[in-house]
């Protein structure tokens, strides 16, 4: 089995000077075939909207999923094997099923204003 090498990095959008607590998951190397979680977290209750993105080792940074309120949109090319979910306001994760090596990037999480 080849590893897989992901990663997690969180940015805020800017919408005004203030001070932001995150919590994000570490970068893993997990086996092929596994099951991935990212999760993302921030202390800003007025920051709803959370989306995600994925950077390749080629720079090519892609949109993967967005989610507010009870609301998903998930970019058709990661629908099946990727999974946004959402615990509350602040705090979500990325889930990859069946990881495999072309899956290896590091993964954005974004949140802001809506």
């Amino acid at each position: 089995m080849n590893p897989v090498t992901v990663a997690l990095l969180l940015t805020l959008l800017p919408y005004g000077a203030k001070s932001v607590t995150i919590q994000q998951s570490p970068p893993k190397i997990v086996p092929t075939e596994s099951r991935v979680n990212f999760s993302c977290g921030h202390d800003d209750k007025d920051m709803n909207l959370m989306l995600w993105y994925q950077q390749t080792s080629s720079g090519r940074m892609s949109f993967m999923a967005s989610s507010y309120g009870g609301s998903l949109s998930m970019a058709t090319e990661f629908e099946g094997r990727f999974e946004v979910t959402r615990k509350d306001q602040q705090t979500g994760s990325l889930v990859l099923h069946n990881a495999m090596v072309s899956d290896s990037a590091v993964y954005f999480c974004a949140a802001r204003a809506q």
